[in-house]
């Protein structure tokens, strides 16, 4: 797989950032409830290094045209790229190393709702190519110097400059260094599913009460205040999740997100997954490293359903159950 990341801010905090400077927005969004709102300051998101990646990042400028620098791609904390938003023209361009505008959309886009911006950019000196889709439908190439000071990037970050909030909502990143996701990200939508019911089995123990899924569906996270937690290998905790409207949508990726941490503070290990409707349980290739403070913690995608190999289908969804295992 070479999608790098995927969020969309449905679990109402901000621990998809490495650094956040913002809030979260319940007033606009994409999809769901909630979305990123950021006016000033940095917000990064780190990713592996890559010479070549297709980005969706869809945006809201709010009620106010009063912007201009939008996110920038970076490398080694160096900018790379950076996005304006021309509020004469309502253009979108782009600067190489900030500085050199190698791309103005064709189209102006509307500060007042959602635009499903998406980015390609293979960086090279010579033969580089950057090109843009606003909702879906090319806007602009350039085919040439594509190439700052890196030949990587390794950062999204949200900068913007003009003390207005700018609204982001269902990111998504891929690269082309393996053999799907290797393209345009296209106009996905991110959806939170929520535990509703205990699972086939739950082995782990309970801060309060006697019910596990009560425990774990609070959105945002609160965190202490109830939980669930085990220090025996191999415990497994399962959830029934609520069900799933497919109207008018095509599955194109599952995985399990978690918020968790290590409270012995020696690096232990969870894995997460799902068990299908025909009762096996298929957990991620890598298991998830805890440290001492809550983090988001994610299972590989699962692009097809595992019992089968084919296509998600709303039945398959409904009669998911979320699994977290101790690992050690």
């Amino acid at each position: 797989m070479t999608r790098l990341f995927t969020d969309g801010a449905e679990f109402g905090d901000s621990l998809f950032w490495d650094s956040f400077s913002g809030a979260i927005s319940s007033a606009y969004h994409r999809s769901g409830v909630y979305s990123y709102a950021v006016s000033s300051g940095n917000s990064d998101k780190s990713f592996t290094a890559s010479s070549e990646t297709y980005l969706r990042i869809p945006f809201n400028l709010g009620n106010s045209t009063n912007h201009n620098i939008m996110w920038r791609m970076l490398s080694a904390g160096g900018t790379e790229m950076e996005c304006r938003f021309n509020n004469g023209t309502y253009k979108l361009e782009f600067y190489l190393s900030g500085t050199t505008k190698i791309l103005t959309s064709s189209n102006a886009v509307s500060y007042a709702s959602w635009v499903v911006l998406e980015v390609h950019w293979l960086i090279n000196d010579t033969s580089g190519i950057f090109g843009i889709k606003i909702n879906g439908l090319p806007d602009g190439d350039y085919s040439g110097d594509a190439k700052g000071t890196g030949s990587t990037i390794d950062t999204l970050r949200l900068c913007p400059n003009y003390g207005t909030n700018q609204y982001y909502d269902d990111l998504a990143l891929n690269n082309t260094s393996g053999t799907s996701d290797t393209s345009w990200c296209g106009s996905g939508r991110v959806e939170l599913l929520k535990p509703t019911a205990e699972g086939y089995t739950n082995q782990w123990s309970v801060s309060t009460g006697s019910t596990h899924w009560s425990l774990v569906d609070d959105i945002p996270p609160n965190n202490d205040t109830d939980y669930i937690y085990s220090s025996t290998a191999n415990q497994i905790d399962a959830f029934g999740l609520e069900d799933f409207d497919s109207t008018d949508r095509t599955i194109k990726r599952v995985w399990a997100e978690v918020r968790a941490y290590d409270y012995g503070a020696s690096a232990a290990q969870i894995s997460l997954g799902f068990r299908t409707t025909e009762g096996t349980n298929y957990f991620s290739t890598t298991n998830n490293t805890l440290s001492g403070s809550y983090a988001r913690h994610i299972s590989d995608d699962f692009t097809t359903n595992p019992a089968t190999s084919s296509t998600w289908q709303d039945a398959d969804i409904d009669a998911l159950q979320l699994l977290i295992k101790e690992v050690s």
